[in-house]
């Protein structure tokens, strides 16, 4: 029962819990968060950001733009786009100096693309310039970004 994570915990049982499980909550809470925004297809389904197609919510991961491990921008909502996981898990593997440049996966390419299509080489920029900054989050920053993802779909 140790490591277990109540997702649904009352607010303020969140400030028991260590940073470690508050970027658990916080993860669960961004994915939530963006399934309520996402769009639907005519059969109820959840679009992919990036191929457009249609997919049940236990086939789309949150993928990152800029990876996950920054802080900056691990919970900025541009940052974070639900993308079927095949391309999230197994395009992110292929590489093609060719096609898509140094050092860089299929995935990463074409999400890349894909993003600057829909908001602008500007937005990608910024994103990338913020992606640069180093911050650290406290208990208080987690739970307030718990509680303002929680606000947004309820």
């Amino acid at each position: 029962m140790k490591g277990r994570v109540d997702y649904n915990c009352a607010d303020d049982e969140l400030y028991k819990y260590s940073i470690s499980k508050l970027k658990r909550v916080a993860d669960h809470w961004l994915r939530r968060f963006l399934i309520s925004k996402s769009r639907t297809s005519n059969n109820g389904l959840l679009v992919c950001f990036l191929t457009g197609r249609s997919y049940d919510e236990s086939d789309l991961h949150v993928a990152h733009l800029f990876q996950r491990g920054l802080m900056s921008v691990r919970y900025n909502e541009y940052n974070c786009n639900l993308i079927n996981k095949w391309s999230n898990t197994f395009d992110d593997q292929i590489y093609n100096e060719e096609l898509y440049g140094k050092g860089v996966t299929k995935h990463i390419f074409e999400y890349t693309n894909k993003f600057i299509s829909e908001f602008g080489l500007d937005a990608y920029e910024e994103l990338k310039d913020d992606s640069d900054d180093i911050i650290y989050r406290d208990k208080d920053d987690y739970v307030d970004l718990i509680l303002e993802f929680r606000g947004c779909i309820k």
